[in-house]
This record gives structure tokens, sequence and C-alpha cells, in this order.
């Protein structure tokens, strides 16, 4: 039987989401994010994260995240491998995957950006593959780990609120 997790740490529920901890601690403070104290510290609540993550749906507005303003992102490039789609610890979808972007410059080569999709957004790149053109909407996050050396490591990501293919016309297309 697997037992669903009801209660994240500050620090474990800013990286599912992809945000620092002190930005979790200032949506908690706004009262933006609810928390609960436990121990003499912060808990999110999942039902808090869930509440993130939720599509709205029909008449329903849509829910804003505090400073969603500051960090928007919008990107376009090439899927460079199939997305894997995957299950957390705790049982939220997410799925990864990079695409490759093109620089200004067609003599340089193109960069990769990793892209993080949580629950619905996640099950959107199941029809996706290696070579489509796509649009992501989304802002960034970072990870930040310690290295087995102790070294500080950190690894900036988009996490995506919405991912569209583009679709391509070829002139054989537009001729006919």
């Amino acid at each position: 039987m697997q037992h669903r997790r009801v209660l994240y740490t500050v620090e474990e529920a800013a990286d599912l989401l992809g945000v620092s901890p002190s930005t979790m601690y200032r949506w908690a403070r706004a009262g933006d994010l609810r928390t609960v104290p436990l121990n003499g510290r912060l808990a999110v609540p999942a039902s808090s994260l869930e509440r993130l993550f939720a599509t709205p749906t029909d008449g329903e507005p849509e829910p804003t995240r505090p400073d969603e303003d500051l960090n928007q992102v919008a990107i376009a490039g090439r899927i460079v491998a199939h997305p894997e789609l995957r299950q957390s610890r705790t049982g939220l979808r997410y799925a990864t995957l990079r695409i490759a972007v093109n620089r200004q410059r067609p003599t340089s080569e193109p960069f990769h950006v990793l892209v993080v999709a949580f629950g619905v957004h996640a099950e959107d790149t199941a029809d996706l593959h290696a070579g489509d053109l796509v649009r992501v909407d989304g802002r960034l996050g970072q990870r930040q780990w310690t290295a087995e050396d102790g070294t500080r490591i950190g690894a900036q990501r988009v996490i995506a609120d919405r991912i569209r293919p583009i679709q391509t016309t070829t002139t054989e297309e537009v001729a006919s």
C-alpha cells in the first residue's frame, strides 16, 4: 500500500516548485501559501502545493501565483530526446525534456535548455517526440545540491506552465 504524503518541509516544497526556499517563506508571510507549524518549523501541506498545480475548470478564474509577473519565460526550440515521464516518491507526476534553442548567429551551435513539467502539464508531453518544435511558457527555477566532494552545484531549468507544439510548413506543403 502506497502512503500519500501530506506535509513537506519548505525546502522540499521549494525544490518541487523550482523556486528558492526564501521565496516560499515570502509567500507564506504574505499569506499566499498556507503553512502549518511543526516542531518549531514551518511545513507545507500537500493541499497547498496541489492548489498551485491546479488547472482551472470552465468558469473558474485562473489561480495566480505570487510574483508571477516577475518570473516569466517563453522559449521555443526543438526537442532533443523523447520526454521522460516519471512519478516522484510522493506520487506527483512530472516530465523532463531538453530543447535545443538556436542562437542569433546561424553559425553558432544551439544551446540546450532543461524543461520540467508537473501534473497535468507533464501529461501534455506524452505525444511529443525528438525533433518536434515546441514553445514553452513558464518560469525559471533553480535546483541546488551538494556533490560528494562538498561542492555546491546549481542548475537552472524552465518550469513549464504550458507546452505547445509549433506546426511548421514545408515548401512542398505550401506549393500544393
